[in-house]
């Protein structure tokens, strides 16, 4: 570790800010909380924070007392500086603390509950910032807390919570890092502490859900999970003809895959039929099967061009019809294509007669319509006949051209 002298910082312009007149007051406070609040309020006004530098025990005294400073009061503590080095490399950090002179005394009669406030300096040595920059002032209150919780629980947005506070009060300063901490705190307080994965189990179990696990006999670690509740399980049964599966992947805290299948009924509504986290398709779609009766097995999965997902179906439900999502391949072919063409235009036209292409009603229509493609863009568009054509049309028509996937009803 190599050894840098520390050099100390050359003083700051002096500047002498006088506010004590604004906490001269004849007002006796019934307890030392009001006299807190008080105070607090009128800084708040003000732009700056007061904290509570020094207090005497209630029943130490026959007047109690409570010293009042501004929370840039006090010397910053610098551990490397009384060590005499600083480490080199390290994240360089400043103290607010200068020094601040600022100090109110609050002090209890001897006969009875009554406090008052006397300013001792009401002299700051520093400029005011906004009330954000301050993290006391940003804190909430107990009914702010509440409402936080409120909103949270009922799934609005951190943005749109912290709007509703401003909204409420012109006094709040939170900024968004104060909800999102709430948000923490309140995820903990509903871990009991427990783990996640602990309070996921009891969710599933408090609400009846059919569930499977899958741990891993060498690390005793759970690696799969599948859980369905009970309505879609009679949903399944009861509509069992198509099924829509797609897996998310790295889009939790833990970046484990989530696999959800989605079913739809005889009115074009859509019911969640279950859901997976797991690492094996083969042992999902097992689940998944165990779930349903022996007459219900489901006749179409429409699904994206994932491999172990397709191979999977195929395993455990030979007699279902594979249809890759239209939507995924076109946005693949927007993705990849788009940068070969020079003008907006010309890729519409083509993303045009891709469409076309794909909704040929019949196999002849379809491979003359394919020609007539690679006539127009061989030459000027190699490469985007080229992956159009080895990517998706040769190894997958099958699986979502109509002229193919009309063979079978799917709604």
């Amino acid at each position: 570790m190599e050894i840098v002298p520390h050099v100390a910082e050359e003083p700051s312009i002096s500047i002498e800010i006088d506010v004590g007149m604004n906490f001269v007051t004849d007002t006796v406070f019934p307890t030392k909380e009001s006299l807190l609040e008080w105070v607090r309020d009128v800084a708040k006004g003000l732009s700056f924070v007061v904290t509570i530098q020094r207090a005497d025990k209630i029943d130490g005294r026959p007047k109690p007392r409570v010293f009042m400073g501004c929370d840039r009061s006090g010397f910053a503590r610098d551990n490397q500086q009384r060590k005499g080095y600083i480490k080199k490399n390290l994240r360089k950090t400043s103290s607010k603390r200068c020094e601040c002179q600022f100090l109110l005394l609050g002090q209890r009669n001897a006969c009875g509950d009554e406090w008052k406030i006397d300013v001792k300096n009401g002299k700051h040595n520093h400029q005011f910032v906004h009330l954000e920059a301050h993290s006391y002032a940003t804190r909430l209150t107990e009914e702010e807390e509440r409402i936080v919780e409120e909103m949270y629980g009922s799934g609005v947005k951190p943005r749109k919570i912290l709007t509703s506070l401003k909204n409420r009060s012109s006094n709040n300063a939170s900024i968004m890092r104060t909800i999102y901490n709430q948000k923490v705190k309140l995820q903990k307080r509903k871990l009991d502490g427990g783990t996640p994965i602990q309070f996921l189990y009891k969710c599933i179990r408090d609400a009846e859900y059919s569930s499977y696990n899958h741990v891993n006999p060498s690390t005793c670690s759970l690696e799969s999970l599948y859980f369905a509740h009970p309505t879609s399980i009679r949903l399944c049964n009861m509509f069992p003809d198509v099924f829509v599966m797609d897996c998310t992947y790295k889009t939790n805290r833990y970046r484990l895959p989530l696999l959800s299948i989605v079913g739809q009924t005889s009115t074009n509504l859509s019911f969640f039929a279950a859901f997976e986290t797991e690492n094996s398709y083969k042992w999902a779609f097992e689940c998944f099967k165990s779930m349903l009766d022996a007459t219900t097995l489901p006749n179409v999965l429409i699904v994206d061009r994932e491999i172990a997902l397709m191979n999977a179906i195929k395993v455990v439900f030979p007699q279902a019809k594979i249809i890759l999502c239209q939507v995924h391949i076109n946005k693949n072919i927007l993705a990849h294509c788009k940068k070969y063409f020079k003008k907006g235009k010309e890729c519409e036209v083509f993303l045009t007669e891709w469409q076309t292409l794909v909704y040929s009603p019949s196999v002849h229509d379809f491979n003359m319509r394919l020609n007539d493609m690679c006539a127009k863009y061989a030459e000027n568009y190699p490469d985007v006949l080229k992956y159009v054509v080895t990517t998706w049309v040769d190894p997958y028509k099958e699986y979502f051209v109509s002229a193919w996937d009309r063979q079978v009803v799917a709604f």
